[in-house]
């Protein structure tokens, strides 16, 4: 089922069932008739005649009177009056969309079920003082576990994943000590899809008929308890149900030719209001887990972009990795000496140096003992150095994205 979207919106229903609960609420607060007929005895010039006998009047008639609330295709001549009639006048694209039909909430979780990211097996152990199990080779093969996921057993119990100590150990919450573990499965956190919202309002024009019977007395009657509904009304039964900004009009009195030789007067009312009208575009799987690999881009003098994705190594230990796969020396080593001495006469400043020795051309550009400066990445850390001591070659010059053996956070070209 939708979420919070509400699909393309039935108003003429939202309507008609909103001053069906208005008329109801108002038949049960009688009270409520002298707010609607208070001008009349508090007006000097009407007080004589139509003061407060005529408020009782009103209120009696209407308490005596149920008053229908129908759709205008289902009226006839010779129905039981007074009525309220509904209809769409018109239902017109508002041109305030924008971005696309975007709706304001573009995603919205699908409570559908939640796929299983393994075949079933049998943990390789459980040990409930620590929490932990062990997944067995087949499952580690099929996912990679986050926190966030869950075990699941046939018999629908979930025990959620809240560590993962390493790509077969986990930590999970709320399993017991003797646990039957057989046939379980790895799920995802919930919802597994969501879906991709876009909406689009419209401006739409209700014409609402007050058809009475008998005195043209009453069609003011019940044209002032509509008045009055549509105002105390709008924000609970309206706005808040989707009929939003609201307003309306008034047209004169008149007999309705429709019911023939009965002495029938209508009156009606234009109500206008905004509606939004939902649909899903796209419905997508979420993201389960995120594999990370430190990525090294490189680019040679002649302009050759020769970047590659480092296999998985341990975290702990890239930074050694990378500075002896670079040639900055065996963890322990001083790498800054080293690297100083590497990048001397290229332009590049190291930690502590205002600028180390070097040569400009016309263009002002710093250059090496043997061809231009080497360049630092956008993001001012320093490449992979080459071992020649007498300048850049055709060899690789890279730089790690991740973290350095040493602080070059400042380096940047003249």
């Amino acid at each position: 089922m939708p979420g919070d979207a509400l699909g393309i919106l039935q108003s003429d229903v939202l309507v008609r069932k909103a001053l069906e609960a208005a008329l109801a609420d108002i038949r049960a607060n009688p009270w409520l008739l002298d707010y609607v007929f208070a001008y009349l005895p508090k007006d000097g010039l009407t007080v004589s005649e139509y003061g407060h006998k005529e408020v009782v009047n009103a209120k009696r008639w209407f308490l005596a009177n149920n008053v229908r609330v129908v759709m205008v295709t289902a009226m006839n001549a010779g129905d039981r009056l007074p009525a309220i009639s509904v209809e769409l006048v018109e239902s017109t694209e508002a041109n305030e969309n924008t971005l696309g039909d975007v709706h304001y909430n573009p995603l919205e979780g699908v409570p559908a079920p939640v796929p299983t990211l393994t075949d079933p097996f049998t943990p390789t152990s459980w040990n409930s003082q620590t929490a932990t199990l062990v997944l067995p080779p087949s499952a580690v093969a099929q996912v990679d576990v986050v926190p966030g996921m869950s075990i699941v057993l046939p018999n629908g119990s979930s025990y959620a994943i809240t560590e993962v100590l390493d790509e077969a150990t986990v930590v999970v919450v709320g399993a017991g000590e003797n646990m039957n573990w057989a046939r379980a499965v790895v799920q995802p956190p919930a919802p597994a899809l969501v879906r991709h919202m876009e909406s689009a309002s419209f401006k739409e024009t209700y014409s609402l008929g007050v058809h009475i019977h008998g005195e043209p007395a009453y069609l003011t009657y019940l044209h002032s308890v509509l008045v009055f509904c549509l105002l105390r009304y709008r924000e609970v039964l309206l706005e808040a149900r989707g009929f939003e900004r609201s307003s309306f009009s008034s047209s004169d009195a008149a007999r309705n030719a429709f019911f023939g030789e009965e002495n029938v007067f209508s009156r009606y009312v234009t109500l206008q209001g905004y509606v939004r009208h939902y649909w899903p575009k796209l419905v997508v799987p979420t993201l389960t887990s995120v594999l990370v690999f430190p990525v090294v881009t490189s680019v040679t003098q002649d302009g050759t972009d020769t970047s590659s994705v480092v296999t998985p190594v341990d975290p702990t230990q890239v930074n050694t990795d990378l500075a002896d796969a670079v040639g900055w020396g065996a963890p322990g080593d001083d790498v800054d000496a080293e690297l100083a001495a590497k990048t001397a006469g290229y332009g590049l400043r190291q930690p502590g140096e205002l600028q180390g020795p070097s040569t400009d051309d016309d263009n002002g550009a710093p250059d090496g003992p043997q061809g231009p400066a080497v360049q630092p990445q956008p993001n001012g850390q320093l490449a992979s150095i080459l071992e020649d001591e007498q300048g850049p070659s055709a060899q690789d010059v890279g730089t790690p994205q991740g973290n350095l053996p040493v602080d070059v956070s400042n380096l940047e070209d003249e």
